[in-house]
């Protein structure tokens, strides 16, 4: 997501004073096809501030409107809901216990199925389908020595990552194009020194998704660093079923959704993400917005105090806010009380 203020965050592409109109081009057509079919409602631009990029409204909007929907470009459950099944594991909803299994062939889009191959759990035929032709096709046993090791060292964004090198790969088997990276290329990411045990996700990673030399190249160590940095700023955490703004918790899933991640934060929001029956994104307006408004969600929960947030705030997205509601919060220095006279 985009960084609100004092931010350790970078950006790929940005506009300068010595941008090309021809690079200015190529980066707006990206942003349109990352805005898609919500073009008449919001747009992407330069905030003009330290916040750098920002979502923006192209009209006015409501108390408790759904300004845009979104699905993500990934996603996965949490460790818990992965291991007993109790989750799609396409689109997150929730699966019935026990789960009655169905064959691929029904013509019941409702039916719950799994692959045969995986064993990956599916609420529906739908589902299944969406899932091989999206990714599921370039990772389907490979992906299952990662997930082992992920839950083993307590990280899924390894997991993402090679949900991520099988959109791109599949994206360019069926299309021949590499929108995938193109349009990844311009999100914010996180400017951090990559920790060690990004070598160790690495080496995991390596192992089970890239078998050809081709692609041990093109998806070397340094193209891991930067989604790592990508998806350390721009996940957010899925809770399905929540209407109301609500938390994250680490039984939530996890997405990565183009669109919003151009969503600045505030401690004052103006929207909250929820996610009524899946893993769709849903942003939702919490006032009346008035065209030109900027859209801020809150990264973390608002009601916390100064310090908490903060703390929140740097330790998992590089930045120090300076929304109005921190700068109001923010601790007066208070003079030294004077030392007792010495009697």
């Amino acid at each position: 997501m985009s960084s609100s203020s004092s931010s350790t965050n970078g950006q790929r592409f940005k506009y300068t004073t010595t941008t090309s109109n021809n690079e200015m081009a190529v980066l707006e057509n990206i942003y349109k096809r990352i805005i898609g079919q919500h073009h008449d409602k919001v747009m992407i631009k330069d905030t003009g501030t330290s916040h750098g990029r920002g979502l923006f409204t192209k009209v006015s909007v409501a108390a408790g409107s759904t300004i845009i929907t979104e699905q993500p470009f990934v996603s996965h459950p949490s460790f818990d809901q992965a291991s007993t099944n109790s989750v799609c594991s396409h689109c997150l909803t929730n699966l019935p216990t026990p789960i009655t299994n169905a064959t691929t062939t029904g013509n019941n889009k409702h039916q719950h199925v799994h692959c045969p191959n995986c064993r990956q759990n599916y609420c529906s035929v739908n589902c299944k389908n969406t899932a091989e032709t999206q990714y599921h096709l370039a990772c389907c046993t490979s992906i299952d020595t990662v997930r082992k090791y992920c839950q083993a060292e307590k990280r899924r964004f390894p997991l993402l990552a090679a949900k991520i090198v099988a959109r791109i790969l599949l994206g360019y088997h069926f299309n021949k194009t590499m929108e995938h990276w193109e349009n990844l290329q311009v999100l914010s990411f996180a400017k951090k020194d990559p920790p060690m045990e990004w070598k160790d996700d690495y080496l995991a990673f390596q192992r089970a998704m890239l078998t050809k030399e081709s692609n041990k190249k093109k998806f070397n160590y340094e193209w891991f660093v930067r989604v790592m940095q990508i998806l350390y700023i721009n996940t957010v955490g899925i809770q399905v079923g929540a209407t109301t703004p609500t938390a994250a918790t680490p039984d939530s899933g996890i997405g990565l959704y183009y669109l919003a991640s151009f969503i600045n934060h505030s401690c004052e929001p103006n929207c909250f993400l929820a996610f009524p029956n899946d893993h769709t994104l849903n942003l939702v307006a919490l006032k009346p917005l008035k065209q030109g408004d900027e859209l801020t969600i809150s990264y973390g929960d608002p009601n916390k105090d100064y310090v908490e947030r903060q703390s929140h705030l740097f330790d998992n997205y590089g930045f120090s806010c300076q929304c109005p509601k921190c700068l109001l919060d923010l601790p007066s220095k208070r003079p030294k009380k004077p030392l007792a006279a010495d009697k």
